[in-house]
């Protein structure tokens, strides 16, 4: 998969449904950049809460000059030029807000959809959150926030547990339909052209996603799936598969054979890795994912690994 050459980032937040006191336009719909705050965890919950369904046809997939247009946003906000991206956001009913998450008291910037007073959104494109201060080398990445009951909440806390430079967030339902909603698979969307650029402005980026599947249907497959998005995992994966077991859980390693179908080789994020990066795929049993005690153990290894 091709990289968009017009996309470099390094620092960029974009963030969709952040919360009601977040979804203003500034007052005289000029460029300035409002500076909020709030705790993330908070914010990601209503996004999810709030996004387009299964079947609602709420999802716009965004024209080639759209994500042309989106870059610029990025480009400009990598650079510290935000009021040059809030000029440039407006038209595609994007904000561009300083935010600081009350729970870690750390800055990051947010390049936020406007929901409409009926609560729909534009384009949902999805939520993006970074940190610009941070030096980690991680991207979380989170496609399936609604249909992977709760992946969300292990993003969420890895991403704050390993200071990682990333968030990235879908904004609606893979199965929202009106175009190719789900992330993981689509390869023209704003989620993959962010996941691009990060990779771009992050030399050696590991980017993680989490995700969950349906024990029901991979009985023997244990708590925890770990891949790379190929049938040879590279030492980083191999890593966590270990890390993961040595605190407690059952984990798959996919080489080619085991856990096969949970490999993730058809991922576009993983397709789009470049040698010198890694991708780091988990996908997690319900009973992890909904469990808070065992979903923050899973944040804490990946972090502790891949952090």
């Amino acid at each position: 998969m091709r990289r968009r050459d017009a996309v470099a980032v390094a620092a960029i937040v974009v963030a969709a449904g952040i919360g009601v006191y977040l979804l203003v336009r500034p007052a005289g719909g000029g460029s300035s950049v409002p500076s909020r705050s709030g705790d993330l965890m908070d914010v990601v919950a209503r996004l999810v809460d709030e996004m387009p369904r299964p079947d609602s046809n709420g999802y716009h997939p965004p024209t080639p000059a759209q994500e042309h247009e989106m870059a610029s946003v990025y480009r400009l906000a990598s650079t510290g030029d935000l009021a040059g991206a809030a000029a440039a956001a407006r038209p595609l009913d994007y904000d561009v807000v300083r935010f600081t998450d009350t729970r870690t008291r750390r800055r990051l910037v947010l390049i936020q959809e406007r929901q409409r007073a009926d609560g729909s959104w534009p384009h949902a494109w999805g939520t993006y959150v970074v940190t610009p201060s941070s030096s980690s080398h991680l991207l979380v990445e989170v496609p399936h926030a609604l249909d992977d009951i709760d992946s969300w909440v292990v993003g969420v806390d890895t991403f704050r547990l390993a200071d990682a430079a990333a968030l990235l967030v879908a904004g609606a339902s893979r199965f929202a339909g009106e175009g190719d909603s789900d992330m993981a698979h689509s390869p023209d969307s704003v989620f993959e052209a962010i996941h691009e650029a990060a990779l771009t402005a992050t030399p050696g980026a590991v980017a993680f996603e989490p995700h969950g599947f349906d024990t029901a249907e991979h009985t023997s497959f244990g708590d925890i799936v770990v891949s790379n998005g190929t049938s040879h995992p590279d030492d980083l994966a191999a890593s966590a598969a270990a890390a993961l077991r040595s605190a407690g859980f059952s984990v798959c390693l996919y080489d080619g054979e085991h856990c096969a179908g949970l490999g993730a080789t058809t991922n576009v994020q993983g397709q789009a890795i470049m040698p010198g990066d890694h991708f780091l795929h988990v996908e997690m049993a319900e009973r992890i994912r909904t469990s808070p005690e065992l979903a923050d153990r899973v944040a804490h290894v990946i972090a502790r690994v891949a952090g």
